[in-house]
């Protein structure tokens, strides 16, 4: 599969201490994680702003999302 073929999502696991954000392709069922940052809840006033904070460095448009 190339990389214009991979599946993209964005993923995170939002805790209350710390949040862990990645762009991830899935190729043939698996997932790939890509550019992951994490970081601290108590910063940032939501999930809201901590996904803004990410895509103002990572290409996220249009991508699915799971949180």
């Amino acid at each position: 599969m190339t990389e214009t073929q991979a599946r993209y999502v964005l993923a995170a696991d939002v805790g209350g201490t710390k949040t862990i954000v990645s762009r991830a392709r899935v190729e043939g069922g698996r997932i790939v994680r890509g550019e992951i940052e994490r970081f601290a809840s108590r910063e940032h006033g939501g999930l809201q702003s901590i996904l803004a904070d990410y895509a103002t460095r990572h290409d996220v448009r249009g991508l699915p999302a799971c949180f």
